[in-house]
């Protein structure tokens, strides 16, 4: 399918929350080129977090892209030349930290502990600390350069953070992944629609109750961000 005036997407891809499964199946869809970033935005690490990237794109290859799918601020669509429409999923926050935690310590740590890589400040702060608040709280005016860039969260923001919500069209939640799926199959019009998920740590981990507690607490925002996406979106 290729990309009209009126049928393009962007995917708030918040880290940690199934976003890689829902890439797969874009990209099974509708092939590499048509989703942004691929191998022809190369280097393709700065494509997967910069607006800054996204904001320098040729009209040639903005012509070409269906689904923009990669770790972008909400706001960054207003970067864009043509109007597209919306969608992400969230996940329960402390759960989401887990997560990262996790898959840091088998990629960059294995030697530390989760609360060792939890104490690690400028990491915690750009990868946890109401992460999924601040990808919907970014301002097109912030200048960001990339997610991992730090912001404040207090009451005004929170409040942007959730009117963008509101207008996101489509939001769904790791916790029900295969349900979301159908949805965004139905609305994109897909008949194959049996992705696996990807980027799944293998087996159990046991995680004490003081660094959960720790985490929740850290991330407040996330965990009212979260509340309110549950009740007035799932």
């Amino acid at each position: 399918m290729r990309p009209g005036p009126d049928n393009r997407w962007f995917y708030v891809h918040v880290m940690k929350t199934g976003g890689t499964s829902l890439q797969t199946l874009f990209q099974r869809q509708h092939g590499v080129r048509h989703v942004y970033p691929s191998h022809l935005d190369e280097p393709i690490f700065g494509a997967k977090m910069s607006p800054k990237r996204l904001a320098g794109l040729s009209p040639e290859r903005l012509d070409e892209i269906f689904v923009f799918s990669a770790h972008l601020p909400a706001a960054a669509r207003a970067l864009l030349p043509y109007p597209t429409r919306s969608l992400t999923t969230l996940r329960e926050p402390v759960a989401r930290t887990i997560s990262w935690l996790r898959q840091n310590q088998r990629t960059h740590s294995p030697d530390a502990s989760l609360e060792q890589i939890y104490d690690v400040t400028a990491a915690r702060r750009a990868y946890a600390d109401n992460h999924q608040t601040r990808m919907f709280a970014v301002r097109p005016d912030d200048d960001v350069d990339s997610f991992t860039n730090h912001i404040e969260i207090d009451e005004q923001r929170f409040a942007e953070a959730t009117a963008r919500l509101d207008e996101t069209d489509l939001v769904g939640f790791q916790e029900d992944l295969p349900r979301f799926i159908e949805t965004v199959a139905d609305q994109f019009g897909y008949d194959d629609r049996h992705v696996p998920q990807r980027n799944v740590a293998a087996g159990d981990v046991t995680v004490s109750q003081a660094l959960c507690r720790r985490i929740a607490e850290d991330n407040a925002w996330d965990v009212a961000f979260y509340d309110y996406a549950r009740q007035t979106r799932g």
